[in-house]
């Protein structure tokens, strides 16, 4: 997941609705957010969804090509 890069974080946070919280590190690794890293897990998982809106339109041209 983590060589996929940015294009798949889009579906990453998908796989984390469905409760694969597992995912968090590739995510941290992929953005290489320093503030990420320092959260508590519930936060990080709230700050992820928050930015789920944000990376829509990049899985829309992920679909694309």
């Amino acid at each position: 997941m983590v060589d996929l890069g940015v294009p798949a974080i889009s579906f990453i946070l998908d796989e984390m609705d469905e409760g694969n919280k597992e995912l968090i590190p590739a995510v941290q690794i992929i953005l290489d957010e320093d503030h990420v890293y320092q959260m508590a897990s519930h936060d990080e998982v709230e700050w992820l969804k928050g930015k789920k809106d944000e990376f829509q339109e990049l899985k829309a041209y992920v679909f694309t090509k």
